[in-house]
């Protein structure tokens, strides 16, 4: 965190801009060291030769790398880089400014600040003014919301401030920054910076890395280069086309990365402004560095496009006549590709044989424009759907007549599967083997829509209830008569569980052998109710009360003559507890022996 403030409080303690000779600038960044790291300075060393070459003046360029990888015993080379396979730069002609322990983040933020503290240590900073271009490439490694040096890192919070305080203090007219670091989109993401006249690319997006290449370890190295790096590089290291924008460049870089997201922060104001503006131009500006092989690649005549200027071996690649169109600007072996007529369309623009792909006629559709051996792939007449425009083959996949429906659009052998008669229902339409899975008669349910074998299972009558929808062996399960209630349907064998005629009561319904249990005469009351024999428990007669119901044996308990009071109906013996006579009084009724 005191770094971080550090690169904060800078921003208000340094001088003002002093603007000297030349308009172009260029702040170059190795951000790593080690052998394993080779490409980040080989990234850089290439950089400066490519500005340099294209005439930016060597005084106008700041450079930092750590410098290891030039000196050490793994280096077999000792004067020059690699930067591709048989290609390298001299690095001898490289001046580097902060070198070692000096490549620091603080260091970076001071250069482009204009700092008078490392002015007054005799180091080189960033002179631009008001009118002058400003070019910054960095190359290292990243994490989310900072790039990292080889002590210490960057938060994307100071370097947005370091952007909009170089923009306050008018140390730019214009400014491009290249960022070859993972996660390096997180640096600008959801930031505004639409008014500080910036042009930014990054390798990657904010959630993902950016990627070495040329990794196959020739010569003892390890990764030679970085994807996007070699990208604009390749597109810049010749003669750039003087009309090229910083949009189309951006676009060019984007197609040939492959392994992340090149993202482009700043908004539309530069879009249109030329490339080489900010990184010079090898036609127009006098060489200071030649190039390790001295050749002139590519002379171009004053009519000739842009399709030229790809060659690595003096030849003219590609000539292209007045009339031809950019289809032709591809190849490598100096042959048109892809002759197209006035009337042909851009299907046609793919080949790399020199012969025109998938020749289209005025009236066929899309479909046809994906084969690779110049045969139309999938034709198709006016009247036939999407659906065969799927095949791989050149043959018809799937034909479809006039009526079918939909399901008719899955197969791969150009079979049509599931054929569907008008009236047939949705239930037809799972199976895989050309078969029709589940007929289905019109007046049949629902539930013979679960089968697998082609067979219909539980069928079902026009009468017949739901209880028998629940079979897996195609057998009516339950069959249940017009009058019988819903204990029937309980049983698992095929038997109906428990018959009940019309005057039985729910009490017969829990058995499960097949049973009554507990049959009941029409006048006998809830008490006998309980047994689990098929024994009437407690028979009752009429004149008795509800005292004698509490047995357990079939026997009543406490009989009661008529005239006897309630006080002889405790006994559990069956014997009248304590008689009473008519004219004794109230204190003879407490004896418990039977006695007075």
């Amino acid at each position: 965190m005191r770094t971080e403030a550090i690169f904060l409080g800078a921003l208000f303690a340094l001088g003002t801009p002093y603007l000297i000779f030349g308009d172009k600038w260029a702040v170059l960044v190795a951000g790593s060291k080690g052998w394993e790291n080779y490409r980040h300075q080989s990234d850089v060393t290439r950089a400066y030769s490519i500005l340099t070459s294209h005439g930016i003046p060597e005084r106008n360029i700041i450079t930092m790398l750590y410098g290891d990888i030039f000196s050490t015993l793994k280096n077999k080379k000792k004067s020059s880089i690699s930067y591709a396979y048989n290609q390298s730069v001299d690095f001898q002609n490289l001046t580097i400014d902060f070198r070692g322990s000096e490549v620091t983040a603080k260091n970076f933020v001071y250069v482009l600040l204009q700092s008078k503290i490392l002015k007054f240590r005799n180091k080189k900073v960033l002179e631009s003014g008001p009118s002058d271009d400003v070019f910054i490439y960095f190359s290292g490694l990243g994490s989310r919301g900072m790039i990292l040096f080889p002590n210490g890192y960057l938060y994307a919070a100071s370097i947005n401030a370091v952007l909009k305080r170089m923009h306050y203090k008018n140390y730019y007219k214009r400014l491009v920054f290249y960022i070859e670091a993972g996660y390096s989109g997180s640096l600008f993401e959801g930031r505004s910076l639409d008014q500080l006249n910036v042009h930014i690319l990054t390798a990657a997006s904010a959630s993902e890395s950016s990627l070495g290449t040329l990794c196959d370890g020739l010569n003892n190295t390890p990764c030679l280069t970085n994807e996007f790096s070699s990208a604009w590089m390749n597109l810049s290291s010749e003669v750039i086309p003087p009309s090229r924008t910083l949009s189309e460049q951006y676009e060019l870089i984007r197609r040939k990365v492959h392994g992340s997201q090149v993202k482009k922060y700043g908004g539309e104001k530069l879009d249109k402004d030329l490339v080489v503006d900010f990184l010079g131009n090898l036609s127009i500006m006098k060489t200071t560095m030649k190039p390790t092989v001295e050749q002139t690649v590519n002379p171009i005549t004053t009519s000739t496009t842009s399709a030229q200027k790809t060659g690595t071996t003096g030849t003219v690649v590609n000539p292209i006549t007045t009339s031809t169109t950019s289809a032709q600007k591809t190849g490598t072996t100096g042959t048109v590709v892809n002759p197209i007529t006035t009337s042909t369309t851009s299907a046609q623009k793919t080949g790399t044989t020199g012969t025109v792909v998938n020749p289209i006629t005025t009236s066929t559709t899309s479909a046809q424009k994906t084969g690779t051996t110049g045969t139309v792939v999938n034709p198709i007449t006016t009247s036939t759907t999407s659906a065969q425009k799927t095949g791989t083959t050149g043959t018809v996949v799937n034909p479809i007549t006039t009526s079918t429906t939909s399901a008719q659009k899955t197969g791969t052998t150009g079979t049509v599967v599931n054929p569907i008669t008008t009236s047939t229902t949705s239930a037809q339409k799972t199976g895989t083997t050309g078969t029709v899975v589940n007929p289905i008669t019109t007046s049949t349910t629902s539930a013979q829509k679960t089968g697998t074998t082609g067979t219909v299972v539980n069928p079902i009558t026009t009468s017949t209830t739901s209880a028998q929808k629940t079979g897996t062996t195609g057998t009516v399960v339950n069959p249940i008569t017009t009058s019988t209630t819903s204990a029937q349907k309980t049983g698992t064998t095929g038997t109906v569980v428990n018959p009940i005629t019309t005057s039985t009561t729910s009490a017969q319904k829990t058995g499960t052998t097949g049973t009554v249990v507990n049959p009941i005469t029409t006048s006998t009351t809830s008490a006998q109710k309980t047994g689990t024999t098929g024994t009437v428990v407690n028979p009752i007669t009429t004149s008795t009360t509800s005292a004698q119901k509490t047995g357990t044996t079939g026997t009543v308990v406490n009989p009661i003559t008529t005239s006897t009071t309630s006080a002889q109906k405790t006994g559990t013996t069956g014997t009248v507890v304590n008689p009473i006579t008519t004219s004794t009084t109230s204190a003879q009724k407490t004896g418990t022996t039977g006695t007075v």
